[in-house]
């Protein structure tokens, strides 16, 4: 669990920022200038709050009414940047012994990293030599071996292409699963955190606007707002079942829950390989409800879904429905009474190939 309810003062601005989580990946949305990063150093002990206390489990890191303050080194926060911040004269190999620590706690050894991340081969080399997305990897690695008890990551995409974008994050996904160490993910791409959890700390003027789950976040008109207007909010993951050059589609199946192993998706035509996972976004409002199937109408995707909840803001509502994973959908009040959408509701969610937004893909 981590505990934080600290205040800074930077720039003439007042942050304050109060929250608790016990995700194993927690994502830190908002605007670019919100306060994202500064969070992160507060916590990490690179900046000093004016006030307040930051505890991990049952380890307090800051509260100076104890006389508490923990330096850095001390934290076991591990930190990987925008920049990887490698050693250039270093090998690969010498910057992941860099500050590695030795225990018997469950951590990743050097060994298991080096094959989780792909890195055998580059041990000998050096940063200049490498990759964007393989320097990226190097500093992940020494992050972990640093056997952190909370690891926060700012923006680290944020310099990679879409394919190694989407290869790293699907790197983030195996480290989440084979080591639970909690991470906080600092990013301005709302679809990058989804892709990761759906878990999230929305950040505005250095405050927390929002906290929590996705679907939870969303039933907050003024959270919902200032999610609204920065981007899509549904992401899905697919496998690509094959490609139509005639109709310039490709044709995908729903990777979700048991329940709804059938449903398929076209989309705007890849070059990415049959089987390949692919993540797509698609903008609540660009998803129409129907109460049965349309015909007649260029809109390919007409998915199965089930109603399980509606919130009401100022202009619009936002339906909530399960296609085999959950998606969110604007629609008017209007709307809402016309078609009585309530829960348990059967729906047809209309979605244009062409809303959907292709984020990365892993191939198998």
């Amino acid at each position: 669990m981590l505990d934080v309810d600290v205040r800074h003062t930077a720039a003439g601005l007042d942050l304050h920022y109060a929250f608790r989580t016990d995700a194993v990946v927690t994502g830190v949305f908002g605007a670019s200038g919100a306060g994202k990063t500064s969070l992160l150093h507060l916590v990490a002990g690179l900046l000093r709050p004016t006030g307040g206390r930051i505890a991990l489990d049952d380890t307090v890191l800051f509260d100076p009414a104890a006389g508490v303050d923990v330096p850095v080194h001390r934290r076991r926060v591990g930190m990987v940047f925008q920049d990887d911040r490698l050693f250039p004269h270093r090998t690969v190999l010498a910057n992941l012994r860099y500050g590695m620590r030795r225990g018997d706690d469950g951590s990743p050894t050097l060994e298991e990293i080096v094959d989780l991340l792909g890195l055998r081969d580059l041990v000998e080399r050096r940063p200049r030599t490498l990759s964007g997305g393989e320097r990226q990897r190097v500093a992940i690695g020494r992050a972990l071996l640093a056997r952190p008890r909370v690891l926060l990551l700012d923006e680290p995409v944020s310099s990679l292409d879409l394919a190694r974008r989407g290869r790293f994050l699907a790197l983030i996904a195996r480290i989440r699963d084979r080591f639970p160490i909690p991470m906080l993910y600092v990013s301005h791409d709302l679809t990058e955190i989804l892709s990761l959890t759906d878990r999230l700390l929305l950040v505005d003027e250095g405050r927390i606007a929002g906290h929590g789950a996705l679907h939870e976040i969303v039933r907050d008109t003024p959270a919902w707002e200032r999610l609204r207007e920065l981007g899509p909010v549904n992401v899905l993951r697919l496998r690509l079942l094959v490609h139509d050059e005639r109709a310039g589609m490709s044709r995908f199946r729903l990777i979700g829950s048991a329940d709804a192993p059938d449903t398929e998706l076209v989309g705007p035509i890849t070059t990415l390989p049959k089987n390949a996972s692919v993540l797509a976004a698609v903008r609540p409002e660009d998803i129409a409800l129907a109460l049965a199937p349309v015909e007649g109408i260029s809109i390919r995707n007409q998915v199965r879904g089930l109603v399980t909840r509606v919130s009401t803001h100022a202009d619009r509502s936002l339906a909530e429905v399960d296609i085999g994973a959950p998606v969110l959908v604007e629609v008017s009040h209007q709307t809402v009474r016309e078609m009585a959408l309530e829960p348990g509701r059967p729906v047809r969610c209309l979605i244009k190939s062409n809303a959907l937004r292709y984020l990365g893909s892993e191939p198998d």
